[in-house]
């Protein structure tokens, strides 16, 4: 027998400067792609030492993985840190006491003037200030100030409260650069690890004064400011020169009496409350580029972030800055050592694997099989059911339910053990084994969902607290046990077998039925619906006018009535044995291939390899995939069909005059342009452009749902192409959607740079559908924009 190739792990480091990643990602046993590569695409792993666009982060496929979390620079930009700190120490001032004081200029000028005018009032010593650029790196641009009114307010900088008494180390200021890994953000899962960099600076440490404020090799410990002056000292020991370990430290610190313990404890619950602050948007941007991607699915990103503490004289860390893109050099051994374990512990945590490719395309294969086939659940809820069939029904939810938590379970306890097995020179900060602290930062994870996504926070506190509450594999099966006994399906029954379906014998005129149910179809293509959907915009106007039902801008779709029996599946019938997890795509589709007899199905099952049992699998897949991809076209050309005919509708206006509003606007365009860009993009904030966009996003979403017959619209790939529009639409503060007005109404193709850096193909009557789109979010928005205008 020919011996089958192994599969290689593959990565792409071309967007990497870094030569001890590339060695690190070759010790994992990760084959590296040359540049020319053709399948650097195709590769498992990427790594970015600079931000990754959103792009692609919404083309990676499930197997892939990424060294970035999209939105990580909520805690990574220093003025976005300080802003969202600020919130926390607000609300929880004893739990974030761990950040310096601090002022965004030029926003909050006037505030740092005050502070400083109260502290010459109340004759308190003078304090120093230390200023920063917002998005800078290595030490750039810091000034130390005495006097802030010498404070320039031009340009983006945040400015703070100068921490003057350090822990010295032989008479020099230090901080640490510690690495946390983030693994998960949902659910959080976050590691660190247990040794670091300690940074020297290269002159004696002095309180600050107006003498020495230019002493940056005093003041400053970045080690590519101090690796400038002569007397940085490099060593092959790592408890001397001027960059050592934090193992050496905290041996150090041991042997000098102090409680390292309480140390290490407090730098972890630094890093866990950091990590929950950003934790809202990160898991909002993540789902936004991964939609349809299920709960507790493993996560194509991880992140290597670099936290830079503060010691101060009683030991107390200070919370500088988080770096997401920390320098991976190999200048010394020490560089070396420490962050070549940090890398390749955390590939190891990561746990990327060659069989990950073709489990994740099984597994959307039959995915789409069963969101095709299956009649959608609201269908049958609401359907004429009896109170039995309801009961039955109800029953088999739950059940599904806990199934699917069962499973989560499961892959959770294994997940645990493969991390376990696997730390290294890492160790697990969240979740925590402790199960008081574990609930302390549960609840502080729920607060900040509340704290920044505050109406929108309900679903994904429910969320958390599932999440983080113990369960028992015991239980849940005891409770799957009781429905299936409240079912009235006899417990010595076999298990696997007792949610298999029962199927009757297919009619005699299956290829009849198929006919007249294609032919239904494409006669009533053209007038399908007559539900009108109404999704309001007045509520991003909440002072200038009341959102009520009649004074706002609304979208409709409109068409003729259906009928319920051309929306079910006419292959099979349902009973109860049926409603189960057997897919219906299975079940509609090899009801009409003609099954073998009893002696052929003995025959086939104990002679697996048999070549006659191959080819009648291989026509069943055939066969279903023709079938699945017919009934594909034939839903998006329908759908094409439906967002044609949906128009915007102005309140108290009919289409024409809502047409002609449209006209004139886009006929006056210079006029009107630099009103509606100030509108869209300084007016309203990203809250009030995302209501502006999913007012078109949820009608969307509604016509996808009546035409393709599904609930779970997200996992549908037309419905994904869609989400990746409307996310393009909504970044970059509101400028992807202002982009789309570069050239004529009749379509911009700016946006479609999407699809052509993606691998996936994409079909004309798909991009069709996408422009339509585009141009229902350009209309909607200037209806918006002249309705606002309007009500002044």
């Amino acid at each position: 027998r020919k011996k089958k190739k192994k599969t290689l792990i593959t990565a792409n480091v071309t967007n990497c400067k870094y030569e001890l990643v590339r060695s690190s990602v070759e010790a994992v046993n990760i084959h590296v792609l040359k540049e020319d590569a053709v399948t650097l695409q195709a590769a498992y792993l990427f790594w970015y030492d600079s931000v990754v666009p959103m792009e692609k982060f919404q083309e990676l496929k499930n197997y892939q993985r990424i060294n970035h979390f999209p939105s990580m620079g909520e805690i990574c930009r220093k003025d976005y840190l300080a802003r969202n700190m600020a919130k926390w120490v607000e609300s929880r001032p004893s739990e974030f006491n761990f950040v310096p004081r601090s002022w965004i200029l030029p926003s909050e000028y006037n505030l740092l003037q005050i502070y400083a005018q109260d502290c010459r009032k109340k004759k308190r010593k003078s304090p120093t200030f230390i200023q920063k650029p917002s998005n800078g790196a290595m030490g750039n641009g810091i000034q130390l100030f005495r006097n802030p009114e010498k404070i320039q307010a031009a340009e983006q900088t945040i400015v703070q409260e100068y921490l003057d008494k350090p822990l010295l180390l032989d008479g020099y200021k230090i901080d640490l650069r510690l690495y946390c890994l983030v693994t998960h953000c949902d659910p959080l899962r976050a590691f660190l690890y247990k040794d670091g960099l300690v940074r020297l600076s290269t002159e004696k440490y002095v309180s600050p004064t107006e003498q020495n404020m230019d002493q940056v090799f005093m003041h400053l410990t970045n080690y590519s400011v101090n690796k400038q002056n002569e007397k940085f000292e490099r060593h092959s020991d790592f408890d001397r020169g001027s960059k050592r370990s934090i193992k050496s430290l905290i041996a150090y610190l041991k042997n000098a009496g102090y409680d390292t313990s309480t140390l290490w404890r407090n730098i972890c619950d630094l890093v866990v409350k950091t990590l929950i602050v950003a934790s809202p948007h990160i898991l909002h941007s993540y789902r936004m580029c991964r939609p349809g991607q299920s709960p507790h699915s493993d996560s194509v990103c991880f992140e290597i972030l670099g936290f830079d503490i503060f010691l101060d004289r009683k030991l107390k860390p200070w919370l500088l800055e988080v770096n997401r893109a920390p320098s991976f050099g190999g200048d010394e051994k020490i560089d070396r050592d420490i962050k070549g374990g940090v890398i390749r512990d955390a590939l190891r945590l990561v746990n990327i694997r060659a069989s990950d490719k073709k489990r994740n395309l099984a597994s959307q294969k039959a995915e789409a099989q069963r969101r095709l086939f299956r009649p959608s659940q609201s269908r049958l809820s609401t359907g004429n059911l009896s109170s039995s069939a309801q009961r039955i029904f109800i029953i088999n939810r739950r059940k599904e339910e806990l199934k699917e938590k069962l499973s989560w379970v499961r892959k959770e306890a294994a997940r645990e053990d493969h991390e376990n097995a696997n730390l290294g020179g890492y160790t697990r900060i969240f979740p925590c084994i402790d199960r008081i602290q574990r609930e302390r930062y549960t609840n502080l994870l729920s607060d900040a969902f509340q704290l920044f996504l505050q109406s929108r926070s309900a679903p994904f506190q429910k969320n958390i607290i599932d999440h983080y509450r113990p369960h028992n594999e015991d239980e849940i099966l005891n409770m799957i046990e009781q429905c299936e006994a409240e079912e009235g399906i006899p417990l010595t029954k076999s298990k696997p077998l007792s949610s298999m379906p029962v199927l009757t014998p297919p009619p005699k005129s299956t290829s009849k039925r198929y006919s007249d149910e294609s032919s239904s179809d494409s006669s009533d293509s053209s007038d399908r619906f007559n539900t009108k959907t109404v999704y309001f915009a007045g509520e991003i106007r909440k002072r200038e006018v009341p959102p009520t039902p009649s004074s706002t801008p609304s979208i409709i779709a409109q068409s003729a009535p259906t009928t319920r029996d051309q929306n079910r599946c006419q292959t099979f019938q349902l009973s109860r044995a049926s409603r189960c997890d057997t897919p219906a795509s299975s079940r509609c589709v090899r009801s009409t291939i003609a099954r073998p007899t009893s002696e052929e199905g003995s025959f086939l099952i104990h002679t697996r390899h048999n070549r006659r049992h191959y080819d009648a699998r291989l026509d069943d897949d055939q066969a279903m995939a023709l079938v699945m991809r017919g009934r594909e076209d034939e839903n998006t050309q329908r759908t094409l069909a439906a967002l044609e005919r949906t128009r915007i509708k102005y309140p108290g206006k009919n289409d024409d005059q809502a047409d002609e509003i449209l006209d004139h606007i886009i006929q006056n365009w210079k006029s009107h342009k630099p009103k509606i860009a100030s509108y869209w993009l300084v007016k309203l904030d990203s809250v009030k452009r995302k209501k502006v966009i999913d007012i078109v996003r949820g009608n969307v979403q509604a016509i996808m749902t009546r035409i393709w017959r599904c609930a779970e619209v997200d996992q549908i790939r037309l419905m994904r192409l869609f989400n990746r529009v409307f996310n393009r639409m909504h970044s970059g503060r509101g400028q992807g959607l202002w982009n789309c007005f570069t050239t004529s109404r009749q379509g911009s193709n700016s946006w479609e740079t999407i699809f052509s850096k993606s691998t996936d193909s994409v079909s004309e009557v798909e991009l069709q559908c996408c422009r339509r789109i585009v141009r229902l979010s350009k209309d909607c928005l200037l209806i918006v924009y002249q309705f606002a205008s309007d009500a002044k």
